[in-house]
């Protein structure tokens, strides 16, 4: 491919002991398609993705990394220092 598209200079270069060959190539223009539909996605806190075709997206592992920063946090804050009632 690099010998059928190549135009102009090519540089080699040196780095962190990997050489890299950069090349300058002419391609055609890609196909363009049209999409045929349209999905809206929702980012949100209580779930972590709501699309608008209805469907709700939550993640167990996110939901049980929630529950254990919330029992962490009591755990410091119930220590009722300074520190502990920054977060």
């Amino acid at each position: 491919m690099l010998a059928e598209h190549r135009r102009g200079e090519s540089d080699l270069i040196r780095r962190d002991g990997v050489w890299f060959l950069v090349a300058a190539c002419d391609l055609d223009e890609p196909v363009v398609s049209e999409p045929d539909g349209w999905l809206g996605v929702d980012l949100g806190i209580v779930n972590i993705a709501a699309t608008s075709d209805g469907k709700l997206h939550a993640g167990r592992g996110l939901n049980r990394y929630r529950r254990w920063m919330l029992a962490k946090r009591a755990e410091l804050q119930a220590k009722k220092t300074l520190s502990a009632k920054r977060s």
